[in-house]
């Protein structure tokens, strides 16, 4: 966890690559459209996501979107997303906890925040926030297949509800992702609205079936 710090560049330096061969003869010449980049990141995947699109001092400004998929969000606080506009906020992850307890080492957890800026970047490195998992999971979760399924049109509508060239395309999208996901998927949530402006979703806990 504590290279977290690093990771944000390392995203940068993925995209200056892309950038490069996409102005160069190759596979990707002309093929990438810069205007429309997003991040997308699982568990501490996520983490780098989110910081390498709204940390103060680490984010990336040609992010246009980030996609945590079930990352931390307990120490965040409103000033950290006061560079763009916060679209989805979710539950932090409780899957995993038996893996998480023995494995997660979260004692250098204040000097990393330290690292990042603290509370100056929005971070809240007082020692206030809480630890993954400090509740204990429900006994059940959903079946792992339909928790894919969910992943994979929630991300994918707020992709093209940000991306999509065409209005319509992204309104409707919008509009699925307001009340069509949860039509079809009744243990999914949304909260949020669709703005113009950088914007990120997080997505699980996944823990109970319709």
């Amino acid at each position: 966890m504590n290279d977290a710090v690093n990771q944000p560049r390392d995203v940068s330096a993925i995209i200056d690559r892309i950038a490069k061969q996409s102005a160069a003869k190759g596979p990707l010449d002309g093929r990438v459209d810069l205007e429309r980049i997003a991040v997308v990141g699982h568990s501490l995947g996520g983490l780098t996501a989110t910081l390498s699109t709204f940390h103060v001092g680490l984010r990336d400004p040609r992010l246009a979107a980030a996609a945590s998929i079930r990352g931390p969000f307990t120490f965040y606080t409103p000033r950290f997303f006061e560079g763009a506009t916060l679209r989805f906020l979710a539950n932090p992850d409780r899957v995993g906890c038996f893996a998480l307890d023995r494995l997660l080492d979260l004692s250098d957890t204040e000097e990393l925040l330290h690292r990042l800026g603290g509370a100056e970047s929005g971070l809240d490195s007082a020692g206030t926030a809480h630890r993954p998992c400090e509740k204990a999971p429900p006994s059940r979760t959903m079946d792992p297949l339909r928790q894919q399924a969910i992943t994979r049109l929630a991300v994918a509508a707020y992709l093209e509800a940000q991306f999509a060239a065409d209005s319509e395309a992204r309104r409707a999208a919008a509009e699925y992702l307001a009340a069509g996901l949860q039509h079809d998927f009744p243990e999914a949530r949304f909260e949020g609205t669709v703005a113009d402006q950088v914007g990120s979703i997080s997505i699980g806990p996944f823990l109970r079936e319709p």
